[in-house]
């Protein structure tokens, strides 16, 4: 016989349950991880190695005594690095020991938990965060960082376009300094040569045609993916500054034309060195501006995922149980309810 006392304290196991069933499914879903990881050249590396990832992650929860996270770059077929192991901040930088273009192989950032001691430390553990450069994005954002067929040594675009913007910049240094007429018109022609790219002492392709190049590209990057906006931020930042290398080269120039009409070294073409020397140091720094936001373009943003793993064979069952147990719970709570209401009309 079901007394009232019985009665009241299974409605309260049954709801006390299904409360527990809902704050373990609560538990398990996806955590917001802010920051983000970007390739980087490491100190001391060329412009163009890619060889060093920095990541500057927040928001990762504090894991269990024995657990620490770990990072690792996937590449195609399922190729991995490891970028370090933390314990508490995932904060720091990474630079491969082999000097690898990291940004030409790897397109995917895991976050693991792996246990301390690891018993296995080639094999990455539970997958607690993610972050993936999609295709559309990476392959035209490789054009610039890494390699193009477009260039005449096979770098990328934005690094072939630092060389000529820094060729340039040498030959306006050397015409501003002489005091030779003739000295002072031949480094200024260079200048103008190199941003034209019609030969030495630049490729042959020249300022000009990488800076509307790269434009190209980092539209196309940002076409793909419209609505990433660390995607379209560092694109249309790629864009701006490869606009500001086309303005400055421009003025460079027709300073240049100034120079070469000269018939003697005077005020006026000390004005016109001057301006030539300041455009081409502009076009440098730019051209730096603009490869470092390509880099900015390709920056891992790491998805909301659980921080442990949930159960293999009942991820998907997990849901239903907590809905089930809520559903008697309503239930057996109505339908006490009910039982307690007629005995209380019979007993009446």
């Amino acid at each position: 016989m079901i007394t009232r006392r019985k009665l009241q304290i299974t409605m309260a196991l049954t709801l006390l349950f299904a409360m527990l069933m809902s704050t373990t499914v609560a538990s398990a879903q996806s955590v917001t991880l802010g920051g983000s990881a970007t390739f980087r050249d490491a100190d001391g590396s060329a412009l163009g190695s890619n060889n060093s990832l920095v990541l500057s992650l927040t928001d990762a929860p504090t894991l269990g005594v024995g657990y620490r996270y770990e990072g690792w770059l996937v590449g195609p077929g399922g190729t991995k690095v490891s970028v370090g192991t933390y314990n508490g901040p995932i904060d720091g930088t990474w630079v491969s020991p082999t000097n690898e273009n990291l940004a030409a192989s790897y397109s995917q950032l895991l976050l693991t938990t792996e246990p301390v001691p690891d018993p296995d430390p080639a094999t990455h553990g539970t997958v607690a965060f993610s972050a993936t450069i999609a295709s559309g994005v990476i392959e035209p954002v490789r054009g610039l960082l890494t390699a193009s067929g477009t260039t005449a040594t096979g770098n990328g675009i934005a690094v072939a376009l630092h060389g000529e913007a820094t060729i340039a910049a040498v030959h306006a240094a050397a015409s501003q300094g002489s005091g030779v007429l003739g000295d002072l018109q031949s480094h200024a022609q260079h200048v103008s040569i190199v941003i034209d790219g019609l030969g030495t002492p630049g490729d042959g392709i020249g300022i000009l045609a990488y800076a509307e190049s790269a434009k190209v590209l980092a539209a196309a990057a940002k076409a793909s993916e419209p609505g990433n906006k660390k995607v379209v931020a560092g694109a249309d930042a790629a864009i701006a500054a490869a606009n500001r290398i086309i303005d400055r080269a421009g003025i460079a120039k027709a300073n240049v034309a100034a120079l070469l009409a000269a018939t003697s070294i005077n005020a006026s073409t000390e004005v016109a060195s001057v301006n030539v020397t300041n455009m081409s140091n502009q076009m440098v720094a730019s051209a730096a501006a603009l490869y470092a936001a390509a880099q900015d373009t390709v920056t891992f943003v790491p998805k909301d995922g659980p921080v442990v793993e949930a159960p293999s064979a009942g991820d998907q069952l997990v849901p239903m149980i907590a809905m089930l147990a809520l559903v008697a719970g309503v239930i057996l709570t109505g339908g006490g309810l009910a039982m307690l209401r007629r005995r209380g009309l019979a007993a009446a």
